[in-house]
């Protein structure tokens, strides 16, 4: 289902495609296809009491760090993860895509695009005519 997410141009959206890119990404990250990210919680991944240390003593920030780490949204453990619209992480973003936007604006239209996919989604799915 998610490979049929195509910009939604009949709907009168702008043509944003880091937008509709971003869309289909945490779609992808709700299907549990792709990853988010989340704070890292042991050593399991990172060598995360180093990298505190190094932060805390070495820089001495006033406030922990909070180390992100690449995760897989969970329905059924209620797993949260983060998507950074400032910081993409999706394998076809490319810098010239972004437009001389606000992240507040971004998030405004990226609302819109995802009510337009989901509008699209909660459609009936049409049958498909067997041509002969």
């Amino acid at each position: 289902m998610y490979r049929s997410i195509k910009p939604l141009r009949r709907n009168n959206l702008k043509n944003n495609f880091l937008l509709y890119d971003t869309a289909r990404y945490l779609f992808e990250i709700l299907l549990e296809v792709k990853p988010g990210f989340a704070p890292a919680s042991d050593n399991a991944i990172v060598p995360l009491d180093i990298l505190r240390e190094a932060y805390t003593e070495c820089y001495k920030l006033e406030y922990e760090p909070i180390i992100m780490v690449s995760s897989k949204f969970n329905h059924q453990t209620g797993s949260t993860v983060y998507y950074s619209l400032q910081q993409p992480s999706l394998c076809t973003y490319s810098p010239k895509a972004r437009n001389a936007s606000t992240a507040i604006t971004d998030l405004i239209e990226l609302v819109g695009v995802v009510g337009k996919y989901k509008t699209d989604f909660s459609l009936p799915i049409r049958e498909c005519k067997i041509l002969s």
